[in-house]
């Protein structure tokens, strides 16, 4: 999920839709199939009909009125294709197939392939620069969040409940506050001074106002949007300037100039809407699927100019000595 935010500004409209209710869950034959599953099966004590109809860890997952929901949806669906009209949403959502109990199949396969590609590459980072080396734990740390905040992602679109949704974004948020706040610490340095204490209250004071704010007050969506969107594009717009201003002495930096230049090109992913393909791959789970390419080209230019400080480090430590 790194930058996830930045290019989630469909999401707003998205998210608006499902405030309103959309097309499908507003139309007449699925409002009265939901009402009809719900008399004769819910309230009729029937439970267990789904337990021939589900796996039972769908049956775990989801109330029996969910389920009623689920069942009418996909009768919706087939009433609006044999009227040749346009598939409809859902609570500004598309239909999706569950399989073996995911909500949304692709999205959590990208996810989880997102957790480990980037668990392979903090190892790969851990084996290659020394712990001595300056930003170090900077980058270090940046891998663990991002870690979570893939874990989030895959039990979100596993289950979307107002808790595992509410996690998702909170988790996006601290990654992209999080890059936003190694970009500037890159531009500096992590020696403790006066630059690195202000930049990191400042930003921990962003973060600490925003997520009890989303917490405790009101889980403003348009409001966490917008400040994503914001952090992230100045975090990768300074990613792409750092590049141009030391591609000359520093062959590596052009990975993080195609890091930069990626996040704003797959964000057009996003505004490509479309039903789902095979009723699991959307637009959104594509996202997932090239953020994969997104992270590598970043842990490599981290690896490297790790290394690149760390010679230059050992090489400034051998002058002082024979100066000794």
């Amino acid at each position: 999920m790194a930058m996830e935010s930045l290019i989630r500004w469909p999401g707003l409209f998205l998210l608006l839709k499902e405030a309103l209710g959309s097309v499908g869950d507003n139309s007449p034959f699925f409002i009265n199939c939901v009402k009809n599953c719900n008399v004769e099966i819910c309230k009729a004590g029937k439970h267990e009909q789904w337990q021939y109809k589900l796996l039972g860890f769908e049956v775990s997952l989801w109330s029996c009125l969910e389920n009623c929901e689920y069942k009418c949806q996909w009768k919706t669906v087939e009433a609006f294709q044999r009227k040749n009209w346009s598939i409809p949403q859902f609570r500004g959502k598309w239909p999706f197939i569950r399989f073996f109990g995911l909500q949304e199949p692709a999205s959590v396969f990208f996810s989880v392939i997102n957790f480990f590609v980037v668990l392979k590459l903090l190892f790969l980072f851990r084996k290659k620069v020394p712990k001595k080396t300056q930003y170090y734990r900077v980058w270090n740390i940046f891998g663990l969040v991002q870690l979570n905040s893939w874990v989030w992602s895959s039990v979100y679109h596993t289950r979307d409940t107002d808790f595992t949704e509410r996690m998702d974004y909170m988790s996006a948020f601290l990654l992209i506050l999080y890059s936003f706040y190694a970009v500037g610490l890159r531009y500096t340095n992590t020696n403790l001074n006066l630059k690195t204490l202000f930049w990191s209250l400042f930003c921990g004071s962003i973060g600490l106002n925003h997520l009890t704010y989303l917490w405790l007050y009101n889980f403003d969506y348009s409001y966490n949007m917008k400040l994503s969107c914001l952090l992230g594009g100045i975090t990768a717009v300074a990613w792409i300037f750092w590049s141009c201003l030391h591609f000359q002495k520093q062959y590596f930096v052009w990975k993080i100039g195609v890091f930069g230049l990626l996040v704003f090109a797959t964000a057009f992913l996003e505004l490509m809407d479309f039903p789902p393909i095979l009723w699991m791959i959307d637009a959104h789970s594509l996202w997932h699927g090239s953020s994969i390419i997104v992270n590598i080209f970043f842990f490599l230019f981290v690896i490297d100019d790790c290394q690149y400080l760390n010679y230059n480090q050992l090489k400034t430590e051998n002058q002082v000595e024979k100066l000794d």
